[in-house]
């Protein structure tokens, strides 16, 4: 019958304190570039960009649905959508995008909704940019602040 020991050969008790640390700084080399690579904050920015496209969606949505019972006319504020019954609430505006800004044409013949986008993925030739709606065009677009989102 053949007896097996247990455990390391004589002299060999575990690691040495020189291998740990290389094995750690190896860790911590790793482990920085997967965050630089993943960039959470632009991740988070990215999160509520989504949300500011989709609630200058939602928005738009019901602006052309007024328009269309009232002969073409938009309302002179966000609020009359929720009061007449478009929408029951206005979705809120992403943390940090400057919350909805809203024009009418003179008149009330056209109108334009945007907000501000916060990725960098999201900048229009370098140059900081907001979700844009025009009644005009009934597209949403990036835009910059230099080309504007008039009605």
């Amino acid at each position: 019958m053949t007896l097996f020991k247990k455990g390391l050969p004589a002299g060999r008790q575990g690691f040495t304190l020189i291998e740990l640390l290389v094995t750690i700084g190896v860790l911590a080399v790793v482990a920085a570039g997967v965050i630089a690579t993943i960039n959470p904050q632009q991740k988070i920015f990215q999160a509520r960009d989504a949300q500011t496209q989709s609630g200058v969606g939602q928005i738009a949505t019901a602006l052309q649905s007024w328009a269309a019972v009232n002969n073409g006319l938009y309302p002179a504020a966000l609020a009359t959508l929720v009061t007449d019954g478009e929408m029951t609430v206005l979705p809120p505006a992403a943390p940090g995008a400057g919350g909805w800004v809203y024009s009418v044409s003179a008149g009330n013949a056209a109108a334009e909704l945007h907000s501000n986008l916060q990725a960098t993925r999201n900048l229009v030739g370098g140059a900081p940019s907001f979700w844009c709606w025009r009644s005009a065009s009934g597209l949403t677009v990036a835009v910059t602040a230099a080309f504007g989102c008039a009605p």
